[in-house]
C-alpha cells in the first residue's frame, strides 16, 4: 500500500501547470484497486461512446448519408450496427463514420447538362477555362443546399 508522509514536504509538492497537489491526493487505496477502477471507468466510457455512435447511425440523417456511401463503407457501418460492438478503429472506419454523420446530400448531375455547361458552343477551350466552367457548374448545382465549396479546383 502506498502512503505519503504529509508532515515531510517534498521538493515537488505543487504542479502549477495542471493544478495537481499530491498532498491532497487520496492514495490510501491499493494501486491495483485504483487501476481496476480506472479500467472499469474506461470500459464504461467506451460503452457509452459506442451506444452514442449506434444511436447517431440509426438517425434519419445518418441513414440517408449511408445510402450515398460506397458498398464497402456501407458494409463497415451495417456490420457495426448489427453487432453492436465497436470494431477496430481503422482509418477507413473512422472516415466512414465521419461521412455517415456529416449529412451528405445527393446532388444529381445530368450528363447532357454538364456537357453543355462545359462545352457551351462546342468550340475548343483552354484547360483553365474548362476548369472554371466545371467549378461554376458544380457551384450552381449545390447553391441553396447549404453546402460549402471546398476548393477542389484551385
Amino acid at each position: 500500500m502506498l502512503t505519503i508522509d504529509r508532515a515531510r514536504p517534498t521538493k515537488y509538492t505543487d504542479l502549477p501547470s495542471c493544478q495537481l497537489r499530491p498532498v491532497n491526493e487520496d492514495i490510501q487505496a491499493p494501486v491495483s484497486l485504483r487501476l481496476e477502477q480506472m479500467d472499469t471507468e474506461l470500459d464504461q466510457l467506451v460503452a457509452n461512446w459506442t451506444k452514442s455512435l449506434l444511436d447517431n447511425l440509426k438517425s434519419g440523417v445518418a441513414q440517408e448519408s449511408m445510402r450515398l456511401l460506397s458498398d464497402d463503407q456501407q458494409h463497415l457501418l451495417t456490420a457495426f450496427i448489427h453487432s453492436g460492438a465497436l470494431p477496430d478503429l481503422t482509418p477507413d472506419f473512422i472516415y466512414t463514420l465521419q461521412e455517415a454523420r456529416s449529412g451528405l446530400e445527393k446532388v444529381v448531375i445530368n450528363l447532357e447538362d454538364m456537357r453543355s455547361a462545359l462545352l457551351e458552343d462546342g468550340s475548343p477551350i483552354a484547360p483553365e477555362d474548362l476548369k472554371n466552367r466545371f467549378r461554376d457548374y458544380l457551384q450552381d448545382k449545390i447553391r441553396g443546399l447549404g453546402l460549402f465549396w471546398s476548393s477542389c479546383c484551385p
